[in-house]
């Protein structure tokens, strides 16, 4: 079967449009991959928000419980493992996934907590401009 005519045009435009749309869209992927800012840490936008002058300081603090972090992570992964399970099982009991969802809330709330200390403990030791200009920062990000 050949095509031919208008239906032959308009085929070999779709696809001169599709592989443009491809090319693009691969362009627009490449450019964000080659020019995106390179994570420092986990807790690199976080860090980014705050002025230039502690960015390191606070960088330091939560390199400092990276290991804590990495564990904390890990037991909510291992949480929602357990949900899984327990989802996966034809008999689920409902107590028994209400109560794995609140150990999962429990855990995840633990990661806050010890991301918000750290916070803390870092703008003690900040000069109050220097906390107030990570504020007006904080405010426009959220």
């Amino acid at each position: 079967m050949t095509i031919t005519g208008r239906k032959a045009t308009a085929l070999v435009a779709a696809l001169i449009l599709s592989a443009s749309l491809n090319v693009f869209a691969a362009a627009a992927w490449g450019t964000h991959e080659l020019w995106a800012e390179p994570r420092r840490s986990g807790f690199g936008r976080l860090v980014r928000s705050a002025p230039a002058e502690v960015q390191e300081t606070v960088e330091a603090r939560f390199e400092a419980i990276r290991p804590d972090m990495q564990e904390r992570i890990a037991a909510v992964r291992a949480a929602r493992a357990d949900i899984a399970r327990l989802m996966r099982d034809p008999n689920a009991d409902p107590a028994a996934l209400e109560a794995a969802f609140a150990e999962l809330r429990a855990r995840r709330d633990s990661i806050e907590i010890l991301v918000h200390r750290t916070l803390v403990e870092a703008m003690a030791e900040m000069h109050p401009e220097i906390r107030g200009r990570w504020a007006e920062e904080w405010s426009r990000r959220r």
